[in-house]
């Protein structure tokens, strides 16, 4: 994704392949497999998760953008 504004909407391609996903009964039993085996945390649990989460892969800041004006080459 290109920008967090577009993180609540999803593309027509995107909505088929989740319907698909939902249609598919060995796809449907997989995530409910996955979802038993995850692990059952509390909220300190899962924030502190996050916070190592986040420091492995940091958020990249947009760099600000240069407006070049009279380039001269």
């Amino acid at each position: 994704m290109k920008s967090s504004k577009r993180l609540n909407k999803l593309s027509g391609q995107e909505k088929r392949e989740m319907l698909e996903d939902a249609a598919d009964k060995t796809r449907r039993d997989d995530f409910r497999a996955s979802r038993k085996l995850s692990p059952k945390m509390s909220f300190e649990e899962y924030i502190h998760w996050l916070s190592k989460i986040t420091s492995i892969f940091p958020e990249t800041k947009p760099r600000k953008f240069v407006a070049y004006r009279k380039v001269l080459l």
